[in-house]
Order: structure tokens, then sequence, then C-alpha cells
């Protein structure tokens, strides 16, 4: 993953060692999700992309994490993983989304391996 560190949109390259790090990540993302769902349901949007065609002046950036050796993570941090399937189930639509590489669906959740495919379907 390190050959992303220089790209100018990266906001954070977060190796498997630094758990404080992931803690902190997950908890900014449940408060990301928390106040676009709050400002979406003010508004009337459906969606942050819907929201963004109606407020250019206020646009907001589409957000994607990237998990790499789901397996490892998983492996390392199973006592987040309730939250983490929290967020990537209801993230979508307000512009947070994930790009997990494994190499076996097996590792994944049930739960997650369920929503990873069923969002590749629709």
């Amino acid at each position: 993953m390190s050959v992303f560190r220089d790209l100018p949109h990266l906001g954070a390259l977060i190796t498997p060692d630094e758990e404080e790090r992931v803690v902190r990540l997950l908890r900014k993302l449940d408060r990301l999700l928390e106040r676009r769902k709050a400002l979406l349901s003010d508004t009337g949007a459906d969606d942050l992309y819907s929201y963004n065609r109606a407020n250019p002046q206020q646009a907001l950036q589409a957000v994607l994490v990237v998990i790499d050796n789901f397996a490892e993570f998983r492996e390392a941090f199973d006592p987040l993983m309730p939250l983490l399937t929290s967020i990537a189930r209801e993230s979508r639509a307000y512009g947070i989304h994930f790009a997990v590489s494994a190499e076996s669906p097996g590792a994944l959740s049930g739960k997650l391996f369920g929503l990873f495919y069923r969002t590749l379907r629709a």
C-alpha cells in the first residue's frame, strides 16, 4: 500500500501495527456517517450525489476506505468488526465506500460478504 503514500488525495496510510489509528479511523468514519445522515435528512436528499447536484457550492467529497488483506485485518481487529460492519452497511448512500482485498471470499465475515456481494450485484 505504500505506493499510494504520495497520492494527493490520500488522507492517511495506516498499517496493521497502528491499532489506535485504526480505532480512531473507524470512530471518525462513524461520526462522519452520522453527520451526513443528519445533513441529508435535513435537506431531503436521497444520497450524497443528489445532495451534491443540488448544492454544488457545499458539495461533499466521497471517501474511499481501502483494506488490503482483509483476513489479516479481521484477525488483528476482530473486536472492531461490528463497528466496521455497521458503517459499511449504511455508508454507500452517504459517500463512504469500501474497497477490500482478500485471498478468498471466506476471509470476509458472512455479514460483510453478503453486504459487499449485494453491492456488487446492485
